[in-house]
């Protein structure tokens, strides 16, 4: 062997020492999960970032047509606000999903221009993409959650699927 090689094939065979403990099976799967690690996932935009946007909740359309495989939901969707009759285009929804619920919060298109009369306002189709199984989560309607705008209202139990 040359004197040229012996320093490069020490090189070689220090890297290969060095790094020989490296890449176990158990160092590449990374940590463990633990129930702490996971984080909530959201998709749509945040209640009250749309100008001029009121809120609205929802309902389930069929209640017999969940199941734990299910990745969509039809439900009708209602102005919370005064706009005589008219709950307006429905928005894409904000959706929180954690390990336990999936929070459902939706809004509609600004309410129309000057006074309006208070009758309840109509039912509008949508159906929520979920981004993932429903499995054995509480379904939430947003707006009627603690602290959401129609909280207090008679009609809102926030809880709309468990």
């Amino acid at each position: 062997m040359s004197s040229s090689t012996r320093p490069i094939l020490a090189a070689v065979v220090a890297l290969v020492v060095l790094t020989a403990g490296c890449g176990s099976s158990d160092d590449r799967a990374g940590p463990a999960p633990t129930e702490a690690s996971s984080s909530p996932s959201t998709s749509g935009p945040e209640p009250g970032e749309r100008s001029g946007a009121s809120p609205a909740v929802w309902k389930l359309a069929d209640r017999g047509s969940l199941q734990a495989s299910t990745r969509s939901v039809d439900v009708l969707v209602a102005r919370i606000d005064c706009n005589s009759g008219l709950t307006g285009k429905v928005l894409e929804p904000h959706v929180l999903r954690d390990d336990t619920e999936i929070v459902i919060t939706f809004e509609v298109s600004p309410k129309i221009e000057g006074a309006a009369t208070c009758q309840s306002n109509d039912l509008e189709p949508y159906v929520v993409d979920l981004g993932e199984a429903l499995g054995d989560r509480t379904l939430v309607d947003g707006q009627c959650a603690p602290g959401g705008p129609a909280e207090a209202l008679r009609v809102c139990d926030p809880r709309r699927w468990e």
